[in-house]
C-alpha cells in the first residue's frame, strides 16, 4: 500500500518568524495521515510536536500541536512516573488479591461469571465472553481484570477497601491530568 501526498500547507511557526509545513496523504484504502515539518530554526529549538488523540461524535481522530520543549518535557515525565505508579498498584494488587478475586468466581457458571463482569464493567455479549473465554483458565482470564481503571471496582466485587491503593491511584491519575494539563495549555 504506497500513501500518495495530496497537497501540503505552509502555516506560520509558534515564533511567527517563519512557518512550519503539514502535508497530508491518502492511500488506496481510503486511509490519512499527515506529517509535520518545523521550517523555522528558532521554533526547532524550542518546540516539540505533540501527538494526541481526540473524539468527535465517537470517532477518534489524531491531531498535532506544537508544545513548548520544557512543558513536553516536563509532561513525560509526569506520565513516566505515573505510570510507574500505576504498575506498583496492579502488581501489588495481584500480589495481595488477585487470589481472592480468582477464589469469588470459583464454583460459579460462566454465565454467573458474564453477569457479574457485564454488570460491573458494561462487559459485551454473552456470545463475546464465551469466545473470549474459551481457551484460557479463569485465573488467567481474571488476571487480565487487573487494570488502572478496573482495580477499585474488583476490590468491591470482592469486598475489600485497600486505602493505600486508593491513595495511589489518585495521586497517579492526579499526574496523568496535570501532565495532560501541560500539554493543552497555551504556550
Amino acid at each position: 500500500m504506497s500513501w500518495e501526498e495530496m497537497h501540503k500547507e505552509n502555516r506560520s511557526c509558534p515564533c511567527g518568524q517563519s512557518t512550519y509545513t503539514v502535508r497530508y496523504f491518502t492511500n488506496d484504502w481510503s486511509g490519512e495521515r499527515s506529517e509535520w515539518e518545523m521550517n523555522c530554526s528558532e521554533c526547532l529549538l524550542k518546540y516539540r510536536l505533540h501527538e494526541f488523540t481526540y473524539f468527535d461524535s465517537g470517532l477518534a481522530s489524531q491531531s498535532f500541536r506544537w508544545i513548548k520543549t520544557e512543558f513536553y518535557a516536563k509532561a513525560h515525565e509526569l506520565r513516566k512516573e505515573s505510570e510507574r505508579i500505576f504498575r506498583h498498584v496492579i502488581d501489588l494488587t495481584e500480589k495481595q488479591y488477585l487470589a481472592t478475586w480468582v477464589s469469588f468466581f470459583r464454583g460459579k457458571s460462566k454465565r454467573a461469571m458474564w453477569e457479574i463482569l457485564h454488570k460491573t464493567f458494561s462487559y459485551p455479549s454473552l456470545s463475546t465472553f464465551y469466545m473470549h473465554t474459551k481457551n484460557k483458565a479463569p485465573e488467567q482470564f481474571l488476571k487480565e481484570y487487573f487494570t488502572k481503571d478496573r482495580i477499585i471496582q474488583i476490590l468491591g466485587i470482592i469486598g475489600i477497601r485497600d486505602s493505600q491503593i486508593e491513595i495511589d491511584l489518585k495521586k497517579a491519575n492526579n499526574l496523568e491530568i496535570e501532565a495532560e494539563e501541560l500539554l493543552k495549555a497555551k504556550n
